[in-house]
């Protein structure tokens, strides 16, 4: 079985795939819209395409072994898995992209930093925009998003330590960062960092690395175009960027409210190296006297009349199952 090309099967060649690496609450839903707002990429919905990928991993070699030999060489066998793998996304991706008339699709699940290798074994041409968020912050949106429920891969680390919330989010966050900064270190031909930070407080030259390290057009207009420009709303991501209209500053510093009480020793020099590796300031003891470093500091708060206070999210946490 012949190694598949980029090309979609439907009378385009399409550039070879992007997908965004992140955890959740990085702010990849945002990302998300900019890149599909350029009138040469598409970005759907979650679509969850490296657990994809792996189910169709068993499937296929489950369903190819009377095309081999008894004695046939089993990387063999596995370079024609991979390649029929490749074949269905890429032709189900190519009428999508088609459909929408771009010639660079792009994937944006949380879910897939679990499946990096398998992705980058996948589509060995693929590129990557590793994104991340300062941990604090992703403690407090995580812990503001699962007050009624956890998604599947945080339950993992709240069943592993239900008494501490924060420290439950603050393994997730390392788990899955530890991940992404080894990958971006194996590949870093293939990847592009991008934080959260950045593409909120500096849009506009964050934008052109992307298009730059997408290979696409520059646009100057698009910032101005990313919440009147349709985009499909069936999936997974940030609900609350469909009332959205404008790139808010207002969730970045949050952390700050975050009390350092529930976070331990161990954990805090484990965070604050993978921090510091991210040139994030380290958490210290003023982080909740301190104003943000990311914000001026005669900067008012977008949206102070919503945000929620930490602890009251602790008190009131979610049941959760072990089911």
């Amino acid at each position: 079985m012949e190694h598949q090309s980029a090309g979609s099967g439907h009378g385009g060649v399409l550039e070879p795939p992007v997908f965004i690496l992140s955890c959740a609450r990085s702010g990849s839903t945002l990302l998300r819209y900019v890149v599909d707002t350029h009138p040469e990429v598409c970005c759907p919905v979650e679509l969850n395409l490296g657990p994809l990928c792996a189910h169709l991993r068993v499937a296929v070699g489950g369903t190819l072994g009377e095309a081999f030999d008894a004695d046939a060489d089993e990387r063999e066998k596995e370079r024609a898995v991979m390649a029929e793998v490749r074949r269905i996304i890429l032709d189900l991706m190519g009428s999508y992209a088609a459909a929408r008339q771009r010639r660079l699709w792009c994937e944006k699940s949380p879910a897939n930093v679990r499946y990096r290798e398998l992705l980058h074994e996948v589509f060995p041409d693929a590129r990557f925009i590793c994104l991340y968020r300062n941990c604090m912050d992703v403690v407090y949106s995580l812990i503001e998003f699962s007050r009624l429920s956890f998604f599947d891969d945080l339950l993992h680390y709240v069943q592993k330590n239900p008494r501490n919330l924060v420290e439950a989010m603050i393994d997730y966050w390392v788990g899955q960062t530890t991940r992404l900064l080894a990958f971006e270190r194996q590949h870093s031909a293939k990847c592009l960092r991008v934080k959260y930070e950045a593409l909120v407080l500096y849009p506009r030259q964050t934008l052109e690395s992307l298009t730059a390290f997408l290979r696409v057009e520059g646009d100057p207009g698009l910032l101005d175009k990313i919440f009147s420009t349709p985009h499909h709303l069936d999936g997974g991501g940030d609900r609350k960027i469909r009332v959205t209209d404008k790139i808010h500053k207002s969730s970045i510093g949050r952390g700050s409210s975050v009390p350092l009480k529930y976070i331990s020793d161990d954990t805090l020099r484990t965070m604050n190296r993978l921090l510091s590796e991210l040139e994030y300031p380290p958490v210290g003891p003023d982080w909740n006297r301190a104003p943000s470093p990311y914000l001026a500091a005669d900067s008012t708060t977008e949206e102070s009349e919503t945000t929620i206070r930490v602890e009251d999210g602790l008190r009131s946490s979610p049941r959760y199952s072990y089911d």
